[in-house]
């Protein structure tokens, strides 16, 4: 036996509001906690990447024969955790200059086009278009802010084996906006 349909009062509520504003209050504090839970979201991914070990370790990520100039090399540093994906870039014939490959404003992995690259750019940022220039790190075009963190890297003199030394500013937050700074080291 089937039941009568609800009668109007039993859905709205003796105020003839009760269901709508039971639907906006429950979909109102959603958004609250979502308001929440996003910043503590982006603290703890911060914290995670400022709690790295110092000093960095010296990890080989190349030799100078690898590469030509114009091309680049995509590695990990200071380690294999995808926040850390980061790109090796040949500028010159001794030019070099390696950023951390995610996007300042809100981490996304940034790519590399071609036509972009011939013009001195990294990105556009899949997420939001943002784009670095490739000499320094610099913003060229936002939403982001801060420039790309920037590893500096060890050249030996003898074997041309490049290494990463260092990681100047934290992945996705900032960098100095300057190029690596390249050593080259004898013996090596």
């Amino acid at each position: 036996m089937s039941q009568p349909p609800p009668s109007a009062e039993d859905v709205k509520g003796k105020d003839g509001k009760g269901v709508r504003r039971r639907r906006f209050i429950q979909g109102a504090l959603v958004v609250m906690l979502l308001g929440i839970l996003a910043p503590a979201i982006t603290l703890a991914d911060f914290l995670k990447r400022e709690l790295i070990k110092r000093p960095l370790p010296k990890v080989k990520i190349g030799n100078k024969d690898e590469l030509k100039v114009g091309e680049y090399k995509v590695f990990f540093y200071p380690t294999s955790d995808a926040d850390f994906r980061s790109v090796l870039f040949r500028l010159g014939q001794d030019e070099w200059t390696a950023y951390n490959f995610r996007c300042t404003h809100l981490g996304c992995p940034l790519r590399i086009l071609p036509e972009e690259e011939a013009l001195g750019y990294i990105g556009p940022c899949p997420c939001h278009g943002s784009m670095f220039n490739i000499r320094d790190g610099t913003v060229h075009r936002g939403p982001a802010l801060s420039p790309l963190p920037t590893i500096d890297l060890e050249i030996g003199q003898s074997t041309g084996d490049i290494y990463a030394v260092d990681l100047v500013g934290t992945p996705t937050i900032n960098g100095p906006g300057r190029p690596s700074r390249v050593t080259e080291v004898q013996g090596e």
